[in-house]
């Protein structure tokens, strides 16, 4: 196994085991269990109103007419309420304007019937919630999680029920077109969707995993995304799409144990995308064009789950460009693919191109990318104005340079040197 933070841990119950809870889990009486939570007389709602952990959950449950609901006496419930930081990620102006998505996804909150204390649940337990949606108990070292949100204020006791509270607001009610909407982080996610026309896909989704770039991954990439075409974008996020189930961060784990600590698998835009488990807390994506973020995995949705990442994945077929093998004609020429003289190479906006230097003694023959003026914008020391540009993704050593092609950089490259002799010069020219 390998050594992930314990909340990728797998457990050994299946993850499909499903429990039926019933009142029967809470038969043990206060008088049965002397270490169980002291008997109130506040209802949930009244629990909820007087406790400031969940001041933002109290003002919800009064705008979506739910107050008289968990006030009721004669009711039993088990509230899995999310704590005010629960709700950060998310654009409660968005969530409100949507009719019946705040009601939606409280009521996905809750399990009707039956008072469940924290000693109750077990490890891959599937629990029915009041909107006849489920959610997959999980238990490890770190404590309980459900569908990705940890119980942090367990087996808070009211007349009519239970609350835990939890780190996260559970959006598994609502499609994936409507969780990358109501996230602050997939913002430009969902506006690329929108625009390029996939948003029905993303409602209509069944069985989806999808990797979301974060918004600074999007602003990281806009120079090169504004050079593509709509049907260009569109392919680049299903490229993002696992189409043939809902893989959790366990499941996930799981594979990469069982090969190796690295899978291919394809996508729905046709392609293949390798993913890596490089240490005991980094999984990466084609080779490090992102990795996975920790502290966003495993948000589900009624039609799949995602997990969100620091960079926008490009399909091989978009980021390949041509690899000029080099050489030198002493210190008076390069030599590129065999045709001496420095020849003019030609390159494309959104290209990955490499220079491949392995013959070359760079030591004598250090190469470089510079502008028309002779500064110097990359080189084989990976130094350079755009040496640190998140987007160029400059690797550069003494077998060669590789980088990508952004409108940035295209806009300035006008040569390629050897910058200790000024006869090894050749033009760089852009063809978009």
């Amino acid at each position: 196994m390998f050594g992930l933070p314990s909340m990728f841990r797998r457990s050994l119950p299946a993850v499909g085991a499903t429990l039926a809870l019933t009142v029967a889990l809470a038969a043990c009486s206060d008088d049965d269990d002397p270490g169980a939570p002291q008997p109130t007389d506040d209802t949930i709602s009244e629990v909820v109103a007087a406790d400031d952990r969940f001041t933002t959950l109290g003002i919800l449950l009064d705008q979506a007419d739910l107050i008289g609901t968990f006030d009721n006496p004669n009711a039993t419930f088990t509230v899995f309420a999310p704590v005010d930081a629960a709700f950060e990620p998310l654009d409660l102006d968005v969530v409100a304007g949507v009719d019946g998505a705040v009601s939606d996804i409280l009521t996905y909150h809750v399990v009707d019937g039956a008072a469940v204390f924290s000693g109750d649940l077990e490890d891959g337990q599937v629990v029915t919630t009041l909107g006849g949606e489920t959610l997959l108990v999980r238990i490890d070292d770190d404590g309980v999680r459900l569908n990705g949100a940890r119980v942090i204020v367990p087996d808070v006791e009211a007349e009519n029920g239970v609350i835990h509270g939890i780190d996260r607001v559970l959006l598994g009610s609502r499609h994936l077109a409507d969780v990358v909407w109501f996230l602050d982080d997939t913002r430009e996610l969902y506006d690329a969707v929108v625009a390029v026309g996939l948003a029905d896909a993303f409602v209509d989704a069944d069985g989806w995993t999808v990797f979301a770039p974060d918004n600074a991954a999007f602003e990281a990439v806009a120079d090169v995304v504004a050079g593509l075409e709509a049907e260009e974008i569109q392919a680049v996020l299903q490229y993002h799409v696992l189409p043939d189930g809902a893989t959790n961060s366990t499941e996930l784990l799981g594979l990469l144990d069982a090969n190796g600590g690295e899978v291919t698998v394809t996508t729905a835009q046709g392609e293949d995308l390798v993913i890596t488990l490089e240490d005991a807390s980094t999984i990466s994506f084609n080779g490090g064009q992102a990795t996975l973020n920790l502290d966003e995995i495993d948000r589900y949705a009624s039609n799949g789950i995602i997990h969100l990442i620091d960079g926008v994945l490009l399909p091989p077929s978009f980021s390949a460009g041509p690899t000029f093998s080099m050489g030198n004609e002493g210190s008076s020429a390069w030599i590129v693919d065999g045709e001496g003289g420095n020849p003019t190479l030609e390159v494309e906006t959104g290209q990955r191109v490499e220079f491949d230097l392995a013959e070359v003694n760079s030591s004598v023959h250090p190469f470089a990318i510079v502008d028309s003026g002779g500064a110097v914008l990359l080189d084989q020391s990976g130094n350079g104005t755009f040496s640190q540009g998140g987007e160029v993704d400059l690797v550069a050593n003494e077998d060669g340079v590789t980088f990508t092609v952004t409108a940035g950089l295209a806009a300035e490259l006008a040569s390629y040197i050897c910058t200790a002799h000024g006869s090894m010069t050749g033009e760089l020219a852009v063809v978009d």
